[in-house]
Parts: structure tokens; C-alpha cells; sequence
């Protein structure tokens, strides 16, 4: 497999619920419930506590299902949450006492130097795309305008999201796009980003990659 592009980049948000986050360093001392235990989310969050310098200084319990953990946030049963988008603008909609705290993309921005946090990726099968090169690169260049479209008009996006069923309203559709952080970054282009990240994951854990960073070869080259 090859990495083509890079499709995602951290939209993961602490949310709280009576307790008061205004910056990363207040989450020392407080329990934090997440999910993702054994994948990204985990790594990125370990990460950035030690980091900062307070992971011994927070506990943290892990959900198997996001919108498991939004409705113990939505209850009041926790407290403070990390959470995607769009779990993060259904809950917010419905409860103004649940705050949107901190956006840990932007957090990782200000505690790695501005590397990318890569959440999610477009990959492709070496040999299909060796075999089929004109039919990859053309769904590239058609995925990028998407992704241009859906920056660009939110509301339009906003409305073909509901219509195709992928989120119950247009409103959640429209208030979660800015936040979801959707991108088009040739891998190529980016690999010096994309390495450095994937350094930070084996790190944590190097079955994260599989046990081994990827040598050049990984990445799909237009």
C-alpha cells in the first residue's frame, strides 16, 4: 500500500461539561475520558500531555464508541471528554452548558512546531496504481476539488450531507465542517511532515507503523 494524500488533520476537541479549560495546561489534575485506545487519538494525546509536561498529572479512561462517550458527556456523567467532530457540534447543539474547550489541533500546532497531525489518509494499492496510474491520479485530482467544494460552501455541502443520509441534519453538517479539519496534502509534497508525525506514533508504539518507519516507497508519487 502507498499513502496518497493526506485527507484529515486533528479534529479532535476537548469537551467540557461544569469544568473550567481554558488552555492546555489546565487539564492537569483532571480525568480525562476519550476513545481510540491502541490508535492515534491515544498517541496524540500522550504525546501532547507529555509535552506540556503534565501526563503524570491526568488520568485518562478510554470509550470503544465516540457516540457512547458524547451521550455520558451529554448526561453529565463525565466531565471532561475528547471528542471528533461531528459527535462534538451534536452534543454542543443541544446543550449550551457543554463547552467546546480546546482544539487539540491547534494545541499540537503550538507544542510540535507546526507538524501536521495526520488523522486521516487516502491509500492506495501499489500495484493497482502502477497498473492504473491515469484512473488514480484522475480520482486525486477529483477528490481535491471536493474537498475545495466543501470548504469553500459549507451550506451547500452541508445540504448534500443530509440528503445522502451521512449526518441526520444539514445544521450539524454545517456547524461540524469548519471544525473537521478537511484537507487535500499530496503525500509527496508532504513527506517530510508525514515522516515526522509518523516518528511521533512509533515513539508511542511501533506497531503503530507497523514496526518500522516506511521508506520513500510508500509514498504514491503523481
Amino acid at each position: 500500500m502507498q499513502i496518497a494524500a493526506v485527507n484529515a488533520l486533528g479534529n479532535l476537541f476537548v469537551l467540557t461539561n461544569g469544568v473550567e479549560i481554558n488552555e492546555f495546561s489546565d487539564l492537569a489534575g483532571k480525568t480525562i475520558t476519550t476513545i481510540g485506545q491502541g490508535a492515534t487519538p491515544e498517541y496524540a494525546l500522550n504525546f501532547m500531555l507529555d509535552k506540556a509536561g503534565i501526563k503524570d498529572k491526568v488520568v485518562i479512561n478510554y470509550m470503544a464508541e465516540p457516540s457512547e462517550l458524547a451521550t455520558m458527556v451529554a448526561g453529565g456523567t463525565v466531565d471532561v471528554a475528547v471528542l471528533p467532530e461531528p459527535f462534538v457540534s451534536v452534543v454542543t447543539m443541544k446543550d449550551a452548558n457543554i463547552k467546546n474547550a480546546l482544539n487539540l489541533n491547534e494545541e499540537w500546532n503550538k507544542l510540535n512546531d507546526n507538524q501536521i497531525m495526520a488523522m486521516g489518509c487516502i491509500v492506495v494499492n501499489k500495484k493497482f496504481a502502477e497498473e492504473n496510474k491515469a484512473a488514480v491520479d484522475k480520482f486525486l485530482a477529483e477528490y481535491e476539488k471536493s474537498v475545495e467544494f466543501v470548504n469553500k460552501d459549507v451550506k451547500a455541502a452541508a445540504k448534500i450531507i443530509e440528503a445522502k443520509g451521512i449526518l441526520a441534519s444539514a445544521a450539524i453538517a454545517e456547524k461540524a465542517i469548519p471544525n473537521s479539519a478537511i484537507v487535500y496534502k499530496d503525500a509527496m509534497a508532504n513527506k517530510e511532515a508525514i515522516n515526522a508525525y509518523l516518528q511521533i506514533l512509533h515513539t508511542s508504539n511501533p506497531a503503530s507503523v507497523g514496526g518500522a518507519l516506511p521508506d520513500d516507497g510508500f509514498y504514491y508519487k503523481k
